[in-house]
């Protein structure tokens, strides 16, 4: 329940993805069963991949039920902002969430509906939340000892390809109308990857001034693979070498 309260609609496969350790597929229907038997979830069907999401129910009683096992204000149990058409893309951007959370206990991971209140958000992002699509899809903001101030990375999840115009203006803003220290893509395909690596090594990262002394290593990408080791997942930099994202 509090996954789907932070997350919205999430598939079966992304429920396991979100839990650690994993539960087993049995055991899951059987909690899923539960929650449904007490009228506390819905089905929401992907049109494109006909994957079925599970959501909590938005009736007043679901809410107030929901509200009571969570020990939240019942307005919390709202949730407008998760559309059909994003509902793949808000999963995936669940998952990675849940898995910087994992691999870094101590940072401090939100998705890009929740940087409204929080000032931090705005002033690294130097954006307005009416801004959305300036926004990151999660940002990672991690303490540094004996220092006020933190490290923090943006995270984009990009599931389709967008204009090279497009993709210019979001890296030229990372690189140098942000205060943010990294910049991670999830690319689900590499025509994505390439076009990316494109833009920002012939049109960002040589003119990007703020990042110069690190314009290589600002910026990595991911496939959503995971390493030999199954300890983090794989990760490039703009130079096409492997990176520990832990080490970086």
């Amino acid at each position: 329940l509090r996954l789907l309260l932070e997350h919205g609609p999430l598939s079966t496969r992304g429920i396991s993805a979100c839990l650690s350790p994993p539960p087993g597929p049995r055991a899951l229907r059987y909690i899923l069963k539960r929650l449904y038997d007490q009228g506390l979830l819905v089905r929401r069907h992907e049109r494109v991949s006909s994957r079925v999401f599970h959501q909590i129910a938005q009736h007043p009683g679901a809410r107030e039920l929901a509200a009571s096992f969570l020990k939240v204000p019942l307005e919390q149990l709202e949730q407008p902002q998760f559309r059909h058409a994003e509902l793949l893309h808000s999963e995936d951007c669940a998952v990675w969430c849940e898995l910087f959370r994992e691999l870094f206990p101590e940072a401090e991971v939100r998705r890009d509906y929740q940087f409204a209140p929080r000032i931090e958000a705005q002033g690294l992002l130097l954006s307005r939340f009416e801004e959305r699509d300036l926004l990151p899809d999660l940002l990672v903001t991690l303490p540094v000892k004996d220092s006020s101030v933190g490290i923090s990375v943006a995270v984009e999840i990009e599931r389709t390809a967008k204009s090279g115009k497009r993709l210019l203006r979001k890296l030229r803003r990372y690189a140098d109308q942000t205060r943010v220290d990294g910049l991670i893509y999830v690319c689900s395909s590499d025509s994505i990857q390439r076009k990316l690596l494109e833009v920002y090594l012939s049109k960002v990262a040589t003119r990007a001034l703020r990042i110069s002394h690190y314009a290589e290593n600002f910026f990595l990408f991911a496939d959503g693979s995971v390493s030999s080791d199954l300890s983090e997942p794989r990760m490039f930099n703009a130079a096409g070498r492997a990176v520990s994202l832990k080490a970086w």
